[in-house]
């Protein structure tokens, strides 16, 4: 399609709910250019960033190559959410915030964001027994 002359890009979320975010971020790491795409927060507020590098999550580098780049430096984007993008095709579509030239569409996600762990609850909330 690239090679076609395709004039910008969709990428659908709409099903994708679950799974490791880097393989995804993979496929979509050429089209959404190098450098920090997002990060995990942890509750103390340290962050590790998902970084892109020559269109593979840097992690990956090594291991995968390089992506190749869009014969048409970055281009336009639309993304599709849908009530079953969850996890990974959530962190996607994060990735893809703020970047130019590119728009989402369709429904609010399932709400589940990747790397989420699990608390008890507060000893001293009301509803904790």
């Amino acid at each position: 399609m690239d090679r076609a002359g395709a004039c910008g890009w969709g990428v659908d979320l709409r099903t994708n709910t679950d799974g490791d975010m880097r393989m995804p971020l993979a496929s979509a790491g050429p089209i959404l250019g190098d450098g920090e795409v997002g990060a995990f927060v942890e509750a103390d507020g340290t962050r590790t960033p998902w970084t892109i590098e020559n269109g593979t999550p840097r992690h990956y580098t090594d291991r995968w190559g390089s992506g190749e780049p869009p014969a048409r430096p970055r281009p336009p984007v639309a993304v599709l959410t849908g009530l079953r993008t969850a996890s990974a095709g959530e962190a996607v579509a994060i990735a893809f915030r703020g970047r130019p030239d590119t728009r989402t569409f369709g429904e609010p996600t399932f709400g589940v964001p990747t790397a989420n762990t699990p608390s008890p609850p507060c000893p001293t909330a009301p509803w904790s027994s």
